[in-house]
């Protein structure tokens, strides 16, 4: 799978935020209202359904990320950096 919407400029925000540590000043805002933004437009060029479910596992389209505890924040955001590469690399 390969996203037809660039996934760098969120994996520049999500690097972002681990070299902030995690306090979710990386995107004016927060992120949950980029994620919500950036999830619309990616989930339309999922094709594969394994992908898609790991989207979803991943709760892109609303991640409640500021609610999340640093821990969390982190696993989380080392999840969906995993989860970009692997897009990417098709």
């Amino acid at each position: 799978m390969t996203l037809s919407i660039s996934a760098e400029p969120l994996r520049k925000i999500l690097e972002l935020e681990h070299k902030k540590d995690y306090i979710d000043s990386a995107v004016i805002g927060g992120l949950d209202k980029f994620l919500r933004n950036w999830a619309v437009q990616a989930i339309e060029s999922i094709t594969s359904p394994q992908q898609l479910t790991r989207f979803h596992e991943l709760h892109l389209t609303n991640p409640n990320y500021a609610s999340l505890t640093k821990q969390q924040r982190k696993q989380w955001v080392s999840k969906v950096l995993d989860f970009l590469a692997e897009a990417e690399a098709g």
